[in-house]
């Protein structure tokens, strides 16, 4: 399952498979496409808390909220909002 931001100082994205998520478009020189920036720790219902690599390249603890085609994340004193793509959509 691939997310994109939607908020436009995001400019980031990754695919989730199983507990980690890979970077699919990067918005940092901390991090490139296909490095982990994501580890899913836990999950209940549709929310799941983990770790995420954040700009600076330090890692922030991170939730997510999965509503339909939105994930609404927070962590690191803030909060965005990824949209579901198709895999293999141009970025």
């Amino acid at each position: 399952m691939w997310w994109d931001t939607v908020v436009p100082w995001g400019k980031y994205g990754f695919e989730i498979d199983g507990d980690i998520g890979k970077c699919i478009k990067s918005n940092s020189g901390k991090f490139a496409v296909g490095d982990i920036i994501l580890s899913i720790e836990k999950v209940q219902g549709n929310v799941f808390f983990g770790k995420q690599i954040f700009t600076d390249g330090h890692w922030y603890d991170v939730s997510g909220r999965l509503e339909h085609d939105a994930l609404h994340m927070s962590g690191g004193g803030w909060k965005w909002q990824m949209k579901r793509i198709a895999v293999g959509t141009p970025l």
